[in-house]
């Protein structure tokens, strides 16, 4: 084609532009990241309790700080990272807060297509104490989710998530944050963590039962589960063989706080230590255990007027004299107490007695104070109209009967003289010639 036209004018020509396919970006809403109990981690074994979720829930909704990232598994010292395939918002707790939950924002369709079958488990990374870029400092933060495949590194799933990245074309970049990750990790060759907390949903105590897991310890191995309706700890050892989990025979256990120092805190005692004699069976029947905050036992123990490092059986003691020197003057004769009133210038008087003497006490006031009012309003002191709210003043203490002597009458009543001078020194004669006008008269 003559690129000229008929006048000798170059043509234009149409350049195609080709614009890139934008790619898809999938989310997947409310996605379990850590649950309260004991796990595995990186620096050793990590006690995750309802305040680091908390913490980490207020961290996320710092402005300095940066959303989580998600990534292809942890860091491999075999090569510098795996890339970042998308974000975590929206971070959150459970109803009952033993869960941190959160959204997985900007992840290819293609990981969303075969993360339930490739990257069946998720492990997180976070630190404590965490500085954001504007100084702030955070408890705990979360900085990272990495997905895992069906075995946990120690196995050697890195390498094969390596594959997975690139079978999808995926290039590794991105620098790892410092912390921890933890991750569920391997009983022996076969059996996870988690494989572990599904048998005890699915085959072993959790089965048709309101139980839940809390902890779950590697050595020995065993689990602490607490029964949702009554508020029970239970021990559960568990024997792993390789084709099989084996649930013992649950142990009623309860929390027991301790100091750094490894002393036993006052709070650890129960009122069982107080009834010697009860009998076993009773004991099994009953569930006496009690707990005390250290708060409530320093307030018991400042009652009470002991020191502040008394023990159970000492304050076991002070409550029994208590009680003991109660009873003793509930059962005081009544002419004893009658002394005692007497001689601090008080008179006892029964009960009944007392109430209807109030009551006559009440009924005559009432009628008091509707005399008032009544002669108030018949001297034209209260318009007839407001007799109901002065009576209802007079009940409450707001009006009183000095009040309605100080009155001036609104109105002038019937049978009142109007215009004459009732005093009897200035009244006049009748004698015309006592008049002052007679007598000047020329």
């Amino acid at each position: 084609m003559d690129p000229r036209d008929r006048n000798g004018r170059r043509r234009r020509t149409m350049t195609e532009i080709i614009a890139p396919e934008r790619p898809q970006l999938r989310t997947i809403p409310g996605v379990e990241l850590i649950k309260v109990g004991q796990w595995p981690a990186s620096t050793g074994t990590w006690d995750v309790t309802a305040e680091d979720l908390a913490a980490a829930v207020r961290a996320a909704q710092s402005p300095s700080l940066s959303r989580p990232v998600i990534k292809l598994g942890h860091t491999d010292p075999r090569f510098d990272g795996e890339p970042a395939v998308g974000w975590v918002d929206a971070i959150r707790l459970s109803d009952d807060g033993s869960t941190l939950v959160g959204d997985l924002k900007g992840l290819p369709a293609w990981l969303a297509d075969i993360m339930p079958s490739a990257y069946p488990n998720r492990s997180i990374e976070g630190a404590y104490n965490y500085t954001d870029q504007s100084g702030a400092r955070h408890d705990f933060a979360l900085t990272a989710v990495a997905l895992l495949g069906v075995s946990p590194p120690a196995i050697g799933p890195l390498e094969s998530l390596r594959d997975v990245a690139a079978l999808y074309e995926v290039t590794a970049s991105g620098n790892q944050q410092e912390g921890f990750w933890i991750m569920p990790k391997t009983i022996n060759a076969s059996t996870s963590v988690e494989d572990v907390r599904m048998n005890f949903y699915e085959q072993g105590p959790g089965k048709d039962t309101y139980w839940w897991i809390e902890e779950l310890f590697l050595d020995p191995p065993e689990a602490i589960a607490m029964d949702d309706e009554n508020g029970q700890l239970y021990r559960i050892p568990l024997t792993i063989s390789e084709d099989s989990i084996t649930w013992g025979e649950p142990q009623a256990v309860k929390r027991e706080y301790v100091a750094a120092s490894k002393k036993v805190a006052a709070a650890s005692w129960t009122k069982n230590e107080s009834r010697k004699n009860i009998k076993a069976a009773e004991a099994e029947e009953e569930d006496t255990d009690m707990e005390l905050t250290t708060e409530q036992v320093t307030a018991l123990t400042t009652a009470l007027g002991l020191a502040a490092d008394a023990d159970a059986a000492a304050i076991v003691t002070a409550v029994e004299k208590l009680s003991k020197d109660t009873t003793s003057q509930d059962d005081e004769p009544a002419a004893t107490i009658a002394a005692r009133a007497e001689h601090l210038g008080m008179k006892l008087i029964d009960a009944a007695a007392w109430e209807s003497t109030q009551k006559r006490l009440g009924e005559m006031a009432t009628r008091e104070n509707t005399r008032l009012v009544d002669d108030a309003v018949r001297a034209g002191k209260l318009m007839p109209a407001s007799r109901s709210r002065a009576l209802e003043q007079m009940e409450r203490g707001l009006l009183t009967a000095t009040d309605l002597d100080a009155m001036k009458p609104l109105v002038t009543m019937a049978g009142a003289e109007v215009g004459h001078n009732h005093n009897p020194d200035t009244r006049t004669s009748d004698d015309v010639r006592e008049s002052e006008i007679y007598k000047n008269w020329k």
